[in-house]
This record gives structure tokens, C-alpha cells and sequence, in this order.
């Protein structure tokens, strides 16, 4: 079995396929790569030595105190990240509110729409 998937991706239309896979691949490591490369750029030069001497494997180097600036960096990043896809609503009087949840009734009371609602995530109608 594996032998046929080998030979199917040696053959023509296979390495074709892997060869026209090479731009998607590759912009989207380039994109990583540079998003990486931005947050890196944005820290001060000790925690960049810090991020340095762990990913060459020189654990013993890194002293508790460094690693505090490489940790809170990291839960800052995650922080903001869960901050950005949150859903969130915030009121002509600046006040953060939780996105309301209509029943189906609710949502056809509020707007008066007496139609079919579909579903645009498995295309029903109801």
C-alpha cells in the first residue's frame, strides 16, 4: 500500500501536483516566517538573547529572572490574540456587553421577517 502512493505521487500528474503546491506552501511559510520574525524584532535585546540561547539548546545559560521577560511576552501575545477573535459588542456609551443569542421567534419578532431563514453553514431552509 505505501509502495502505491509512492509511486503515485513519482509519477507525472503527482509531482506536477507537488510542484504547483510549491507557491501556497511557500507564501504561507513566508508568512509565518515574517509574522515571527515582526514579533521577534519587537523585543528588547536581553529577552532576544534569552530566545536565542534556548532555541540553540543552551538551557543552562538562561537564568530565571531572563525567562520571566520570555514568559510574560508570550502570555501578552496570547492575551491579545484571545482579545482580537472574542466576540464582543460595545455599546454607543462605550460599555462591552455579550453578544445577544436570539431564539428563532425572537430574532423573527425583532426584525418581522416571516420568510425562510437558511442556514449558511448546511444551506437548509426552514
Amino acid at each position: 500500500m505505501p509502495f502505491g502512493f509512492i509511486a503515485g505521487v513519482a509519477s507525472k500528474a503527482g509531482v506536477g501536483w507537488l510542484l504547483r503546491r510549491i507557491p501556497d506552501w511557500g507564501g504561507q511559510l513566508l508568512g509565518w516566517l515574517g509574522g515571527l520574525f515582526a514579533l521577534f524584532s519587537q523585543l528588547d535585546p536581553a529577552t532576544q538573547a534569552v530566545l536565542i540561547s534556548v532555541l540553540q539548546g543552551n538551557w543552562h545559560t538562561v537564568t530565571l529572572g531572563s525567562l520571566a521577560g520570555v514568559v510574560l511576552f508570550v502570555v501578552g501575545q496570547w492575551q491579545s490574540y484571545r482579545a482580537t477573535v472574542k466576540p464582543q459588542v460595545v455599546t454607543s456609551g462605550g460599555t462591552k456587553i455579550e453578544v445577544p443569542v436570539l431564539t428563532e421567534e425572537q430574532a423573527r419578532a425583532v426584525t418581522g421577517h416571516t420568510g425562510p431563514i437558511e442556514n449558511r453553514v448546511t444551506g437548509e431552509r426552514h
